[in-house]
């Protein structure tokens, strides 16, 4: 039985959280499992802009990692209950979402913190690690959620961008024939996507790169209280490749959304998606950036 998207994003919550906490062993059966389903993430949105025909055993093999993506447009079955759903709801559908989960994580946050012992002068080694451990937990419960959402978002977002031409005087919307490319509500959709891809595909890994590079003294140094504090974002990599979960998040991107500017199958596209991948390939066998040799083969 195919588990629903809460419980999955439950259990890998829990993954998460409990690799950052144990021992070196078990973090590297996490990171390896964080590691495939980033790979199924990035072949799933792939598929769309390669527009690749995948054998069908793989095809079964993309849609149910599409939960582990928490793409929601994908899993749920909206149509078939609404006729007039189009692309437009979808898309609003798929802004909007993460925002809210976000402040209800951080509502909860501040809810827990409430409930703990207050500090006192001087510190007191336990209750500052009560609110360290808590902070930490949080923060992964939140990149967690970020991780899994992030290519099936951005995408979504590059996706209102891209037309379709049948003939000389007609245009449509590639992803859904039923909107006129150019017309009104495509108008708005595409003042709306221009926004978003500066706060999701590009807001996402810059906000991540500064905090990570703002720390980087602290994060370049074992056991200190920022590599306690960022655990969710660098426990996985090497301590001078601290910002590595940044350019995973960038590469994701470029081949899932920027691809899709491009003609699908053309020899252009091809070409351009197969460099992306070559140069990230090189720079990541160079260096060698996790702690677990399965992923740097991997």
């Amino acid at each position: 039985m195919i588990q629903s998207p809460t419980t999955l994003e439950s259990t890998l919550i829990k993954l998460r959280v409990y690799g950052s906490t144990s021992t070196s062993s078990r973090l590297l059966k996490v990171s390896d499992a964080f590691e495939v389903f980033g790979m199924t993430q990035v072949l799933g949105g792939m598929s769309f802009a390669f527009n690749i025909e995948w054998p069908e055993i793989f095809n079964q093999c993309i849609d149910y990692s599409k939960a582990l993506s928490i793409d929601f447009a994908s899993i749920l079955p909206i149509g078939c209950f609404q006729q007039s759903w189009t692309f437009t709801g979808n898309f609003y559908m798929q802004i909007g979402y993460p925002p809210i989960v976000l402040i209800i994580m951080l509502i909860v946050y501040k809810a827990r913190r409430s409930g703990l012992r207050e500090q006192v002068d001087p510190p007191d080694k336990e209750i500052q690690m009560e609110h360290e451990d808590l902070l930490s937990s949080s923060l992964s419960h939140c990149f967690t959620f970020v991780f899994m959402i992030y290519p099936a978002v951005s995408q979504n977002i590059f996706q209102a961008l891209i037309p379709q031409e049948l003939s000389d005087d007609t245009e449509l919307l590639r992803v859904d024939f039923q909107i006129d490319f150019g017309s009104p509500t495509h108008t708005m959709l595409v003042f709306v996507a221009i926004f978003m891809i500066l706060v999701y595909p590009l807001g996402f890994p810059l906000a991540i790169m500064y905090t990570l590079w703002s720390n980087r003294a602290g994060l370049l140094i074992p056991e200190s209280p920022e590599r306690k504090q960022f655990d969710p974002l660098v426990a996985d990599y090497k301590l001078d490749c601290y910002y590595w979960e940044a350019l995973e998040m960038f590469r994701k991107v470029l081949l899932t959304g920027i691809m899709i500017f491009f003609v699908p199958g053309s020899v252009f596209q091809l070409v351009f998606g197969v460099l992306i991948s070559a140069v990230f390939l090189c720079r990541s066998v160079s260096i060698q950036p996790y702690m677990s040799r399965f992923n740097n083969r991997f």
